[in-house]
């Protein structure tokens, strides 16, 4: 089976903001990573897995906002008819 590295994204899971991690001598090695000789995937703040939203520190907020605002929207149209 091949897979599509294209297709990959890097998300770094950020537990604190005061974190010891940049001190470390590997942390450079954290922010990319090399899939392929032509492709380096670099980390992104919010991957969508299976439907969900996360963000890089663990929280839900930008999949409740997009469903509050999908919700909004609907809600709007179905009192407009």
């Amino acid at each position: 089976m091949k897979l599509r590295e294209q297709r990959f994204e890097l998300l770094n899971h950020l537990y604190s903001k005061n974190s010891v991690l940049p001190e470390l001598p590997f942390h450079n090695e954290t922010l990319s990573y090399k899939v392929s000789s032509e492709i380096v995937l670099d980390p992104v703040k919010k991957v969508r897995d299976l439907g969900v939203m996360v963000s890089s520190d663990l929280t839900w907020s930008g999949h409740i906002g997009s469903m509050v605002s999908n919700a909004r929207s609907k809600l709007s149209w179905i009192f407009s008819v």
